[in-house]
């Protein structure tokens, strides 16, 4: 150390010395950039995921944390641009934004930009079926709120895409099938929905689309038995009763219709679309009065307490009134729902 202390030489830096220090400083701002901009990607993308987590605990009362949420999303992107589960996240959050959505062109240009996020994972993935089933059906969505069938082409080149990368996978087996049936090409739907229930039988949305194909063959009793395995595999399957009971009219099994309704105990379903079967279902077989208390059960749902409902519901229900040789009731019904629904145009010419 005393050496060093005394030394009165000049410290000579040699070519070599200015490349090593050089290449250290590149080294070390190299791994700084390396290290500062994903911790930036990674706190923006925690903050947009707060942000979405709370407009949406809200009850959806703050729309605009999604907005504040969404910049940040595009800052995470911007920030690491190699890591695809930040946009992959970003278009969870624009889905339920857009589910909250009541403007038509609003939804359109999210889901557009929904597209254009999976196009970007997608050029850091390739391969990935999921993300070919993701866009896929992004396309079907959009097609539904533009009906360009541009949308339904691309919808199907990708639902394809995922199907052909993993060929077993029943999943997007169903969501080809789908696509397939959209577009009306229902004998390959017809294929495909068999090869989803051959592959996995407990899915019930297989069991129920195939039996909607087979309606369209007019091939009911094949159709009736598919609705009823998806019945047993979820009971609550939307709207699953009327088109059961409906099939059962098809092939004229009424005792067999009845027995269901009442296994299920369908009178107390909240359903319109069922209690509407039902009221058909005995006004065919001329049971008036019980097709009067179905309709009074379907005129008596939330829904139509503000909005009026179809008139052919009216006028099975005047017809049942004559029918049923209670004639003197027509007016004091009408008024009754002339007092909630005062703009119906039926109605009024009835009076």
């Amino acid at each position: 150390m005393k050496q060093l202390k005394h030394f009165k030489g000049k410290i000579i830096l040699t070519p070599k010395t200015f490349i090593i220090i050089g290449c250290y400083s590149i080294a070390a701002i190299f791994m700084g950039i390396i290290c500062f901009f994903p911790l930036i990607s990674e706190l923006s993308y925690r903050n947009a995921y707060f942000l979405a987590a709370q407009g949406q605990m809200k009850n959806f009362r703050y729309l605009n944390r999604f907005k504040y949420s969404f910049e940040e999303y595009e800052k995470a992107i911007r920030y690491f641009p190699l890591e695809s589960h930040y946009a992959s996240e970003y278009i969870k959050s624009l889905d339920i934004y857009i589910s909250k959505l009541t403007s038509k062109e609003e939804k359109i240009s999210y889901l557009k930009k929904a597209v254009n996020l999976m196009t970007y994972i997608q050029t850091i993935d390739k391969i990935n079926p999921w993300y070919h089933a993701r866009i896929a059906a992004l396309y079907v969505q959009l097609y539904i709120h533009t009906k360009d069938q541009s949308y339904i082409q691309k919808s199907t080149f990708h639902s394809r895409q995922a199907l052909l990368s993993d060929y077993e996978n029943p999943i997007f087996i169903l969501n080809y099938a789908n696509i397939l049936q959209r577009n009306k090409r229902f004998s390959e739907a017809n294929y495909y929905y068999s090869k989803v229930i051959n592959t996995d039988n407990r899915i019930p949305e297989a069991h129920y689309n195939i039996a909607n194909t087979h309606t369209k063959f007019n091939n009911f009793p094949s159709a009736l038995n598919s609705y009823l395995i998806a019945k047993s595999l979820n009971a609550n399957f939307r709207y699953i009763d009327a088109v059961i009971i409906q099939t059962y009219m098809f092939i004229k099994e009424y005792k067999k219709a009845e027995q269901y309704i009442n296994l299920y105990d369908l009178f107390y379903s909240k359903e319109d679309k069922t209690l509407d079967i039902i009221s058909y279902f005995y006004l065919v077989q001329e049971k008036f009065l019980l097709t009067l208390s179905y309709l009074d059960l379907y005129l008596q749902l939330p829904q139509f307490q503000s909005s009026s409902p179809s008139n052919h519901i009216f006028k099975r229900y005047i017809t049942c009134l004559k029918k049923s040789k209670q004639i003197d009731k027509i007016p004091s019904f009408i008024a009754s729902q002339l007092q909630k629904h005062p703009n119906n145009a039926y109605l009024q010419s009835i009076q």
